[in-house]
C-alpha cells in the first residue's frame, strides 16, 4: 500500500471510519484516485495544469467519502475498474405450500382504504389470488390491480408495493418463510 494512502488513512484529521468495511472502501477509493492522477500526469498534460490539483485531490475524497449520505442508505461498492459487475443480495417472497408467489405470477402488495374480508386463499380482480393478508394490506399474485381500483364494495387499492425486497418490512405480521438470497447482477 502507497505510504501517502496509509497516512490518510490513519490521520485523525479526518472523520474516524465507522467500520472496516468503510475503511477498505476508502482504501479502494484513494487507490483508483492515485493511479487516475498518475494518469493524468504521464498522459501528455501540462504539469502546471495538475500540479495545482495533485495536492487537494486525495485528502478531498478522504474527507468528503465518509460523510456521504450514500453509505447510510444504500450498499456501495467502489469498483477497480470502470466498469464491472455488482452483485446484490435481495429478498423474495415465495409464499406458502398452498400460496405460492413468484415474480412470473405478479406477487404485488396492496394496500387498502379500510380493512377488507377476504382472507389467504380466496380470489381478487378475477384472475388474481390472496396469499396473505396483514391488516389494510394485502399480498396477492397473479394481477397488478391499478390504485383506486374497487376490491369490494366501497374498499379500494389506496398503494401499491412492487418491490419484492421490500416485502418483509410491509407486512410487519408475516412470519412465514422468504427465500434468503437470490443474485442479482447489474
Amino acid at each position: 500500500m502507497n505510504e501517502n494512502i496509509q497516512k490518510l488513512l490513519e490521520s485523525t484529521k479526518y472523520a474516524p471510519f465507522k467500520s472496516g468495511s468503510d475503511r477498505n472502501a476508502m482504501n479502494l477509493l484513494l487507490e483508483n484516485a492515485q493511479r487516475d492522477l498518475d494518469t493524468l500526469i504521464t498522459e501528455g498534460t501540462l504539469a502546471g495544469d495538475v500540479a495545482q490539483f495533485t495536492p487537494i485531490l486525495m485528502p478531498m475524497v478522504r474527507r468528503v467519502y465518509p460523510t456521504l449520505i450514500a453509505n447510510e442508505l444504500l450498499g456501495i461498492q467502489p469498483m477497480t475498474m470502470p466498469t464491472g459487475f455488482i452483485y446484490a443480495l435481495t429478498n423474495q417472497y415465495l409464499g406458502t405450500n398452498n400460496n405460492n408467489a413468484t415474480p412470473n405470477a405478479n406477487a404485488v402488495i396492496i394496500e387498502l382504504s379500510a380493512v377488507s374480508s377476504k382472507v389467504e386463499g380466496d380470489t381478487v380482480f378475477t384472475t388474481g389470488k390472496v396469499l396473505f393478508v396483514d391488516g389494510k394490506k394485502m399480498l396477492v399474485g397473479g394481477v397488478s390491480p391499478a390504485i383506486g381500483a374497487v376490491i369490494e364494495g366501497a374498499i379500494t387499492v389506496v398503494a401499491k408495493y412492487t418491490n419484492e425486497a421490500s416485502f418483509k418490512y410491509i407486512l410487519k405480521g408475516y412470519t412465514g418463510t422468504y427465500t434468503t438470497a437470490r443474485w442479482t447482477t447489474w
